[in-house]
């Protein structure tokens, strides 16, 4: 590069620098503002229970995630995404996706079932791997399900919830019913009642 072009360069080469610095360093994880964002959090959800509000009066949004959960969320994204790219049979695929999910259902099943709703509507059967969650957080489920979250797609995770809590001895179908609002008892009895 000669000198002249290299001069006119440089306070190019410097402002973009400076620019990305200020962005590394403002927007760096910081762990004190994180806990402090959970606690935040959690009081404010500590104050919808006290107040009366289920899960379904939370807007369809979950609870908030952990550093932790957000950083595994992140390992799990980049390997869901690097499927698309290994040229893999939608039986392959489909038994490779099960993997990651497994795994990923346990550290951040919010996280997980977006990515499954958003990016493979036609592979719900995918929606098999969160049967414990629609058993153990079932208000939490039915909220994104009325919250319409996904669109259309809501229709497709409402039917295999349903199936779920269906499928539940009397015992544990008493106890995810807990806390749901008249609507979704009324879909689980409907249900029931069609076999």
């Amino acid at each position: 590069m000669e000198p002249t072009k290299l001069r006119k360069a440089l306070p190019w080469i410097g402002t973009h620098l400076l620019a990305l610095a200020a962005g590394v360093w403002l927007f760096r994880p910081d762990a004190a503002d994180s806990a402090a964002g959970n606690v935040e959090a959690e009081a404010v959800a500590a104050t919808l229970e006290e107040q009366g509000a289920g899960p379904a009066e939370r807007s369809g949004t979950g609870r908030p995630r952990t550093p932790r959960e957000a950083s595994a969320a992140g390992v799990h994204r980049l390997a869901w995404k690097s499927l698309a790219y290994e040229g893999l049979d939608r039986q392959e695929r489909l038994k490779a996706s099960g993997l990651i999910l497994r795994e990923w259902v346990k550290e951040d099943w919010q996280a997980a079932l977006d990515t499954v709703m958003k990016e493979t509507p036609d592979d719900y059967e995918l929606l098999l791997h969160f049967d414990e969650v629609f058993r153990r957080d079932a208000g939490e489920v039915w909220s994104l399900i009325e919250s319409k979250r996904y669109g259309v797609s809501s229709q497709s995770l409402k039917a295999r919830w349903l199936v779920r809590i269906s499928s539940l001895d009397e015992t544990q179908r008493r106890e995810a019913m807990e806390g749901l609002p008249a609507e979704a008892r009324e879909a689980i009895e409907k249900r029931e009642k069609q076999g």
